[in-house]
């Protein structure tokens, strides 16, 4: 089986992680993400889900393994305009490993959506997967804002939910 690291903003957040299986979670506010890395994985990181962006992803990039892959799916820490110097060596750290980087937009996929989705669904109703829904609601158009802030604040853990 697969060795699952979660890297996460918080202590609760962590207790959830390891409560649905992570085996390492990594609290990025109270430990070094490169460090732990580095120490616990020196031959590093075979396949990386990243979301992120940022000093995260510097250090994912810094401890990925020899023909380790990265599938990038979100830069989260770029949305708020902040200039980030790091392509430039983002090339070299990734072609001297033989790693790859893969962007991934949903959109791109739209012709596989349907199937794909019919499948998490039948797995959900299975109970062989469980979707991270964060137990706060949120009610009415009003509350959009309420929700944003929610998940700014790093809040949440799984996804939030509302009704119009």
């Amino acid at each position: 089986g697969n060795h699952v690291i979660g890297t996460t903003s918080s202590d609760a957040k962590a207790a959830h992680l390891k409560s649905i299986g992570c085996d390492r979670v990594i609290n990025y506010n109270t430990e070094n993400v490169d460090e732990a890395l580095k120490k616990e994985y020196p031959n590093g990181v075979d396949l990386v889900f990243e979301t992120v962006g940022g000093d995260l992803f510097r250090s994912i990039v810094d401890n990925v393994a020899v023909k380790g892959r990265v599938i990038l799916f979100g830069y989260i820490s770029g949305y708020h305009g902040a200039e980030d110097t790091f392509v430039s060596e983002l090339v070299p750290k990734l072609l001297f490993k033989s790693a790859s980087l893969r962007g991934f937009i949903s959109g791109h996929y739209r012709d596989q959506f349907h199937p794909h989705m019919q499948r998490l669904l039948k797995l959900i109703n299975e109970k062989k997967l469980v979707p991270g829904i964060d137990p706060v609601k949120f009610e009415g158009l009003e509350s959009i804002p309420s929700a944003i802030d929610y998940m700014y604040a790093r809040k949440n853990i799984g996804k939030l939910t509302g009704t119009i």
